[in-house]
């Protein structure tokens, strides 16, 4: 691992180069952290971190419709954002459950092909149970 500091202009930033061996690759990071309060782990675990939350905003606004609701009320779209975000949870889930090698957004644009069926059973053994439990 390489980590140091370059001063580019009235710039000053820091350079941290790891070597992947597995994927035969170099990964860099630019960052204006200081050494002294981060450790080069450090950089790279926050922009790990930080690399999941742009992949959870894209999954939502590419297939939970985050795109824009068709409401000019802030309360309707804030039931639509929690709605969103509970689907997402549920739909994660799920995922980590039954495809644990399957990447969420991946899952998430198959969502027909293998989440649907497994909503129906449960809804069709919620059914009946319920109409046992009725009769």
């Amino acid at each position: 691992m390489l980590d140091f500091t370059c001063r580019r202009g009235r710039f000053e930033f820091r350079v941290i180069r790891r070597w992947f061996a597995q994927e035969k690759r170099f990964c860099f990071w630019l960052t204006n952290l200081p050494p002294s309060h981060f450790t080069a782990d450090d950089i790279m675990a926050v922009y790990r971190c930080r690399w999941q939350v742009e992949l959870l905003f894209k999954e939502l606004k590419s297939h939970t419709n985050w795109i824009g609701f068709a409401t000019g009320q802030k309360a309707i779209a804030e039931g639509l954002i929690w709605a969103s975000l509970l689907a997402l949870i549920v739909r994660r889930s799920l995922a980590r459950r039954f495809l644990p090698s399957v990447s969420f957004l991946k899952a998430a644009k198959n969502v027909d092909v293998w989440l649907l069926p497994i909503l129906g059973a449960i809804i069709h053994h919620a059914g009946s149970e319920i109409e046992h439990h009725l009769d």
